[in-house]
């Protein structure tokens, strides 16, 4: 079994849209394009990280031979709602009702390349009956 989380480039840049306003247009239209944020293609980042959309994922780890158990998005709903996050987190009900459709929202295939990160559960070898 391999299980990962890796960086999602939608979701990172809804994350982070203000780098739409900041960063030189061709920078942004560079990240986008290869997924690639080098301190070179975004000179306010020391970060070096490629950022997946989940079919370049899932295609990586097919193929060198895993099967694709489970994919889903991490931090989608939540993005950017860090007041009111602060607000449910004092009200136990709200919160775990807030939880509860963060995990189904990320499940939903449609939804997985909205949150910050991609998390994958692969298996090596064959498919089990």
């Amino acid at each position: 079994m391999f299980v990962a989380s890796v960086m999602s480039l939608w979701g990172t840049l809804h994350r982070h849209l203000a780098a739409l306003r900041d960063l030189p247009l061709r920078s942004m239209a560079n990240i986008v394009e290869t997924g690639d944020l080098t301190p070179e293609n975004d000179p306010t980042s020391s970060h070096k990280c490629h950022m997946f959309r989940s079919p370049e994922l899932t295609a990586l780890l097919e193929r060198h031979g895993f099967t694709i158990e489970a994919l889903a998005a991490s931090n989608a709903l939540t993005t950017n709602l860090e007041p009111l996050l602060l607000e449910l987190r004092q009200q136990p009900d709200r919160w775990q009702t807030l939880l509860d459709l963060e995990r189904q929202a990320t499940a939903q295939a449609g939804y997985v390349d909205g949150g910050t990160h991609l998390i994958v559960a692969a298996r090596s070898g064959p498919v089990a009956a």
